[in-house]
């Protein structure tokens, strides 16, 4: 075919396009290249036919002019910016009014304070010295007005009189008090209906500002109390039995261990997860003038003579079949312990190295005590403990119970210190308090499609220290959870946890999150809807027992599918492939030469040469 010649039509008509891949030999005239584009699919036009290196961007350079593309780019461009500095503008004047709304609640919330406050009737000079005698007078120099501290009425110079015959007695707090939360609610009611047409931001906003002050006082439940504290001793009693368990966990047989047992443990006792494999022996002995510290070391049975030997000389992968002597002297240190010829369990807790002691590389410094029938720990001191130990002990299983250690820890604090203020209000003890008493974004265009019923759950100003939602199957729980999350994301700097006992209540909301903020996943990479929600959404957990969608937003698989990832790796390939094209075109190029050095000047070993050249995937050897 000559070199002028269309690669579609064969017509020695003038080339226009050339495919960008030197060795490639397609070539199109101009009539082909407009018929290329006539092709719904775009299989015609977005690939070289030959060698389908990518050539829509040619085709139109060589048919429009070079000058074609940067042009279609300046406009697209410049109509992108357009509506994005629209958009911009538009978050900005929202988020202006948002900032405006914030004040006026404030200045609203401070003129009710300042309101509540008491002051004189004449000249309106707020008292501070307010004893317990409700008939006051005005410490204002050029006022001393005598005024009534219960229904603030001017009786002139002395108020004593008109509090003696209209309420009594002069230090009635009671009638004080009882007077200055009427005052209060009626002028948070007054308040509050001026504002009644104002934008719903600014009513809830001055509503939180008052709820969160604790001025307007409700009524609490008396029985509320009773209600945690029974709450509180049936967790504990729940948990502490939890710990308890987990310490007995390491036998096989828990029930007759607890029932009836008076003989020594064996490994045929210990359940297989925590048993020392029978080709290993752990051997724990005491040092000598310390309770506290011992010697840890870790022996084999070697295969021809049987003996045990040392198990230093081992690497990680010979112990590949007994994880259990993975870490062991950090996990030994915080865990339910059984040795060979012993009836008892201990529980192990980290100790401090005494007073002038050195710890050696094979030592560990902890404290031992044993466990009852039941799984609690025997506080014995350590006398016993140190007789135990007078000799070598094999250990013949443990169990690592770090958390439920810290958990028992916890739950023998004071009810104080484990009622936090949530938790008081969920159960029913004092009343819950908003959390947002400012909002800095406007909420998301989602929260739209929600009814009134779930708009008033899932605006954020409406969130409270203890909220409880409950209703049948298929009543839009979810999708309120899911608008209320979007929300505080949107409208405010908190971070959100959210947590469930059951996997499938997690996925059910992380669906819901995926149809929120993706549109899809093509070629491995992520089509993202909106931004905020899958950036800021991190799912945690055991990625074995994740549902699809919750699996999604873990850290592993948005590095997997992060789009500017999945870019970068497209990019890398794209080089990779230009680079072998590349080198493939330079070695056909050089085989050519050598076979016309081979032809001209009759050198017959230069024809394999070129023939090895051409064989060759890189140039390393070329030169050898």
């Amino acid at each position: 075919m000559p070199s002028s010649c269309c690669s579609i039509c064969y017509e020695e008509e003038e080339v226009i396009f050339k495919c960008s891949n030197y060795s490639c030999d397609y070539q199109l005239c101009a009539l082909c290249v407009r018929e290329a584009f006539k092709d719904s699919s775009g299989s015609n036009s977005s690939y070289c036919q030959f060698c389908q290196t990518p050539s829509a961007m040619d085709m139109i350079s060589a048919v429009c002019g070079p000058h074609a593309i940067k042009t279609i780019e300046q406009k697209m461009r410049s109509s992108i910016e357009f509506e994005l500095r629209i958009e911009i503008s538009k978050k900005e004047r929202a988020k202006e009014d948002l900032l405006g709304i914030n004040e006026t609640a404030r200045k609203v919330f401070n003129e009710i304070t300042d309101s509540i406050n008491l002051k004189c009737p004449r000249c309106q000079m707020a008292f501070h010295d307010y004893d317990g005698c409700n008939a006051l007078v005005c410490g204002n120099p050029s006022c001393k007005a005598g005024f009534c501290a219960v229904c603030l009425k001017d009786c002139g110079k002395d108020a004593h009189e008109h509090v003696r015959t209209s309420h009594g007695d002069f230090f009635d707090r009671k009638a004080f008090e009882e007077s200055k939360v009427r005052r209060t609610k009626q002028i948070v009611a007054d308040t509050m209906l001026r504002i009644e047409e104002e934008p719903f931001e600014l009513k809830q906003l001055v509503k939180n500002h008052i709820d969160k002050a604790g001025l307007v006082h409700e009524t609490c439940n008396t029985i509320s109390s009773w209600g945690s504290d029974q709450f509180i001793h049936e967790a504990k009693e729940t948990l502490l039995m939890t710990t308890k368990m987990d310490r007995l966990s390491i036998l096989n047989d828990t029930a007759m261990y607890r029932q009836q047992w008076n003989r020594n443990l064996t490994l045929e006792d210990i359940s297989p997860r925590c048993a020392i494999p029978e080709d290993f022996r752990v051997v724990m002995k005491q040092s000598i003038g310390s309770h506290v510290m011992f010697e840890i070391s870790i022996e084999h049975r070697d295969i021809l003579s049987g003996e045990w030997i040392s198990a230093k000389s081992l690497s990680k992968e010979d112990l590949r079949d007994a994880d259990i002597l993975l870490n062991l002297t950090q996990s030994i240190k915080c865990a339910v312990i059984a040795f060979e010829n012993d009836s008892s369990l201990y529980q192990s807790k980290p100790g401090r190295i005494p007073k002038g002691k050195r710890k050696e590389d094979e030592q560990i410094c902890m404290s031992l005590v044993k466990v009852d029938r039941n799984g609690s720990p025997i506080d014995s001191g350590h006398e016993d403990i140190g007789n135990i130990f007078g000799r070598r002990k094999c250990i013949i299983g443990y169990n690592p119970n770090m958390r439920y250690l810290m958990l028992e820890q916890h739950i023998n604090q004071e009810k104080s210190q484990l009622m936090f203020p949530s938790l008081r209000n969920l159960l029913g003890e004092g009343k819950a308090s908003p959390i947002l008493t400012e909002i800095l974004r406007p909420v998301p265009a989602s929260h739209a499609t929600l009814n009134e019923q779930q708009k008033r759950i899932a605006h954020p100003l409406c969130v409270k220290t203890a909220n409880e939602v409950a209703g049948p199957p298929g009543t839009g729980k979810t999708k309120t959870i899911v608008e209320l999350v979007r929300s505080l994301l949107e409208c405010s700097d908190h971070e959100i946890i959210v947590l469930s006992e059951r996997n499938g209540a997690i996925d059910a909301i992380a669906e819901k999150f995926k149809e929120a903020s993706i549109k899809g996943i093509s070629k491995g990479k992520v089509e993202i809807k909106d931004p905020l929600v899958w950036l800021s959404l991190l799912t945690y957990g055991a990625s074995n027992a994740m549902g699809a969608c919750t699996k999604m937003f873990t850290l592993e698989e948005k590095l997997r599918y992060h789009p500017d990832l999945v870019e970068l790796k497209e990019k890398i390939e794209v080089m990779e492939s230009i680079s072998r094209k590349l080198a493939a075109s330079m070695r056909d190029m050089l085989a050519d030469e050598i076979e016309t050095f081979a032809e001209k000047y009759g050198v017959d070993r230069a024809w394999g040469r070129s023939r090895t050249i051409r064989k060759m995937k890189t140039f390393r050897h070329l030169l050898s």
